[in-house]
């Protein structure tokens, strides 16, 4: 789980591991499975189609005290809203848009993997920032979801490299190690 601290260093701020929240700053360590990024991000992506909020709370390492720890965080922040707004905290809108929406981050993963493969395959190597990954995904809309798949694949050593700082994701440019990497994200 993310810790809380009164200031950072440079170096956890630039990598953008640092979010200020109440004048604290809550380090948060990226670290998803491949399945689990897919339904969060569309999840995430059906909340925000429909004017809804949300947040993620990642931890450094999986381990039976950090599972506890987020199911326990989690039933009680459902419990306390549910009892503040006056609702049914299990009900769950929504759930059939969030699997369209993980089936749309799924195919955008592919027309990534697709556009960097092709990038990497060429002598030289021709890196990519997200800009022109998206261009070619024919996807400039979706920059933000790409940014999140490229830090995704990167954060899970999937023969993918990316050079620059998360804190500036602009100045990121990515290529794979390797070409024809298709059978990794089978």
């Amino acid at each position: 789980m993310g810790r809380m601290k009164d200031s950072v260093s440079k170096e956890e701020e630039e990598e953008g591991a640092a979010v200020r929240i109440r004048g604290y700053y809550v380090l948060l360590p990226i670290i998803l499975l491949h399945t689990e990024l897919v339904f969060v991000q569309g999840t995430r992506s059906a909340l925000y189609a429909k004017d809804r909020e949300s947040v993620t709370v990642t931890v450094q390492e999986v381990t039976a005290r950090s599972v506890g720890a987020m199911i326990a965080l989690y039933e009680r922040a459902v419990g306390i809203y549910a009892s503040l707004v006056n609702i049914n905290a299990y009900h769950q809108p929504g759930v059939e848009a969030g699997k369209k929406a993980a089936g749309e981050v799924l195919a955008l993963q592919k027309r990534v993997l697709a556009v960097l493969n092709e990038a990497s395959c060429k002598e030289p190597v021709e890196p990519l920032t997200l800009d022109e990954v998206a261009e070619r995904c024919h996807a400039p809309e979706d920059i933000e979801m790409i940014y999140k798949i490229i830090a995704h694949m990167a954060a899970n050593d999937r023969a993918l490299i990316a050079e620059g700082s998360c804190g500036s994701p602009r100045s990121i440019k990515v290529f794979l190690g390797e070409c024809y990497v298709d059978d990794l994200y089978a």
